[in-house]
């Protein structure tokens, strides 16, 4: 069975960072956001993957080629949701295949779900999910009758699908319809998941993928004198200088963290990026190959690929009105390539 991942969108909720990189792509603990479903529907046997794209095709193709995988890129020319499957399923062959989203982060027990499910006789299957917050940004549904309904409610649409091939104008209508024709199984998971369209998904994924994963430390990572190491991941070729401490965080490959940092509460250090000396980082996502100077404070961030975030800076995280977070907490989101002067301090909520 082929695949139709949908990697095409605008990423509204994560502008103005989303100018600048195609939300897919963005890595967290080392991971391209799109390399969860992709990966998660190889290890259930879903071989062949068509990935629908944007002008930004160069940055999906850059993960696709490092996930060893048979693709086939097309790029969206019809407009909307609808027209980025209309346009992709001109490639797709074979009775049916799987609709995934790739921006969901779950772990393949996710997509094996999904596939178990298929060997039911139905002609699809769809995956929902429980959430609690933010359910006005997902596409939620009910049940009445024993027939699914889209309308509000806690249980969201799962972002991954087994569905005949034929062409529709609505999905949710397509649901509805292959629901009243008997033709639907449906599986609740209610694991690790998250949807990213903001920055606090970004955040609170971090901590779903590191919590109780203990500490891993690569046989060539460099941890100078009395640093102190604690439920975290250090990839090979970083630099973890005099006293540092990392807790439950990840620190990629050749980073670098200064003197007497502090890097702690789920945040990543992404491939070949910096924190200076005194630097304190919580709850935050530091992109490739971005500096973090000396004695900054980051809070509930998300700093972009190649940022430059100067000394002293300190982020404000409350009251932050996040839309999907947990907390109300919320601190800056700074885009791929842009600089934070010196001594700055960032409200809540500030983007750049």
């Amino acid at each position: 069975m082929q695949a139709l991942l949908l990697s095409a969108g605008r990423g509204e909720g994560l502008l103005p960072y989303t100018l600048h990189v195609q939300k897919e792509a963005i890595r967290i603990t080392g991971r391209a956001v799109i390399s969860f479903p992709i990966l998660g529907l190889k290890a259930v046997g879903v071989n062949e993957f068509v990935v629908v794209v944007n002008e930004r095709a160069s940055q999906i193709e850059e993960v696709l080629e490092e996930l060893d995988v048979s693709y086939e890129t097309v790029t969206q020319t019809s407009p909307g949701l609808i027209g980025a499957i209309k346009d992709g399923l001109k490639k797709v062959s074979g009775d049916r295949y799987v609709l995934a989203f790739g921006d969901i982060v779950a772990p393949t027990e996710f997509y094996r779900g999904l596939m178990d499910n298929s060997a039911y006789g139905k002609e699809a299957v769809i995956s929902m999910v429980p959430v609690s917050k933010g359910e006005q940004t997902y596409g939620t549904m009910t049940f009445e009758g024993g027939q699914i309904k889209i309308g509000k409610s806690s249980l969201a649409l799962g972002g991954a699908y087994v569905l005949p091939r034929v062409e529709f104008d609505d999905l949710y209508a397509f649901i509805e319809q292959l629901s009243r024709e008997g033709k639907v199984s449906f599986f609740v998971w209610s694991g690790m998941w998250l949807d990213v369209g903001y920055p606090e998904d970004l955040i609170m994924a971090i901590q779903e993928l590191l919590e109780g994963r203990g500490s891993v430390i690569g046989k060539e990572a460099k941890l100078k004198q009395g640093v102190v190491v604690e439920n975290s991941v250090i990839e090979d070729g970083a630099t973890i200088e005099n006293y540092a401490v990392i807790k439950n965080s990840y620190v990629g490959r050749d980073a670098y963290v200064g003197d007497f940092a502090l890097v702690r509460s789920f945040s990543s250090i992404e491939e070949g990026s910096s924190v200076g000396a005194y630097a304190e980082i919580a709850h935050s996502l530091i992109g490739r190959r971005a500096k973090v100077s000396s004695k900054a404070y980051l809070s509930y961030t998300v700093v972009g690929d190649n940022a430059d975030v100067g000394s002293a800076v300190i982020t404000i995280s409350y009251p932050g009105r996040p839309v999907r977070g947990k907390e109300a907490k919320l601190g800056a989101l700074i885009s791929p390539g842009q600089r934070v002067e010196h001594g700055r301090i960032l409200q809540a909520g500030f983007r750049a």
